[in-house]
């Protein structure tokens, strides 16, 4: 009833919303964690980076231990600034990237130097659905092929934080971590099921690994998928991840899974030195290695075979095209 009351609310103007004379896109979700929110904004910022313009990005920096707006650089801590701004900022360097709770203070804070030097910028606001203070131009919606919104709950009996009523606010819906192989059939029965509106346009990703890369310098590169490895992960679905791994040693894995956005303790790091130690490498995410980076209790042994596993997004149907133009439109 809250939710509802507060949308109604923005609906009907009692309560503001801001736009801006410059483009900002929202990516988020209805339900908490677990849809690829930082993935997807990598692939918006891909997609974006012939735009003539300073790509720009505002988290809210979940689970970091300071408050109030930071500029992200690639010598941040996750500790300061949290783990997935860190990454977007390491894997695009020349993008801004900023954290602040509050959204409206953010894109000022940010957009104000930008402003003055008459450079043209677009924002991506990451998981910013419910932040209705902001009026982006373009809102992304994402839904979890495993647990759309369409089959799922509010809280605390599912995982949605608003009613699925809240999708009708979205210019596109991307379903998210489809299976590759996708059948035509399985997504037009999905496009039945979502009932989106005329003007929403709908497409389908799946998440793409890549080679695993050493987390330092000193850790010799990957020799192979050969035994049975060890995949450490505080991120809110380990299953593709785990899944893919087993796929790719055709073997059993050891796994450790960690709450989302985990911070490591010195428990932690035992943890997971006793568990590597028989394991041939250690896998993490991209994500986790922010924290882990930040972590001095890992022994030198296990950071010797640790390695990162790249991930990213890939528009199904060869949709990829038809997606960058429709950014291309709303901005």
């Amino acid at each position: 009833m809250v939710t509802w009351l507060r949308n109604r609310a923005f609906d009907v103007g009692l309560l503001p919303q801001e736009a801006y004379a410059f483009p900002v896109i929202s990516v988020g979700n209805l339900a908490v964690g677990g849809t690829g929110k930082t993935p997807h904004v990598e692939l918006l910022l891909s997609l974006l980076a012939d735009a003539d313009a300073q790509l720009c990005v505002l988290s809210r920096g979940y689970g970091r231990g300071t408050v109030g707006f930071r500029v992200v650089t690639v010598q941040s801590s996750a500790s300061e600034v949290g783990d997935e701004p860190l990454q977007i900022k390491q894997h695009f360097p020349q993008a801004v990237v900023c954290v602040c709770e509050d959204r409206r203070e953010g894109i000022r804070l940010m957009s104000a130097p930008l402003l003055k030097a008459g450079r043209r910028f677009i924002v991506l606001l990451d998981d910013a659905f419910q932040h209705r203070y902001v009026k982006p131009k373009l809102q992304i919606l994402l839904t979890d092929y495993s647990r759309l919104y369409t089959r799922d709950c509010l809280l605390p009996v599912g995982r949605l934080r608003e009613s699925k009523a809240g999708a009708k606010r979205a210019d596109m819906v991307v379903v998210t971590k489809c299976p590759v192989a996708l059948s035509v059939a399985e997504a037009a029965h999905i496009r039945a099921e979502l009932k989106l509106k005329p003007h929403q346009q709908l497409f389908f990703s799946a998440l793409s690994y890549g080679q695993p890369q050493p987390l330092q310098s000193a850790t010799p590169p990957f020799a192979g998928w050969g035994g049975r490895p060890l995949v450490v992960s505080g991120i809110a679905r380990p299953e593709p991840l785990h899944q893919y791994v087993r796929a790719k040693c055709q073997s059993e894995i050891d796994a450790l899974v960690f709450p989302d956005h985990h911070p490591f303790t010195t428990v932690d790091l035992a943890r997971i030195d006793q568990a590597a130690h028989d394991a041939p490498f250690v896998l993490t995410t991209a994500k986790d290695a922010a924290r882990l980076a930040d972590s001095a209790g890992l022994s030198d042994v296990v950071r010797r075979k640790l390695y990162v596993l790249p991930v990213s997004v890939q528009i199904l149907f060869e949709q990829t095209a038809a997606f960058a133009a429709a950014l291309r439109r709303a901005l």
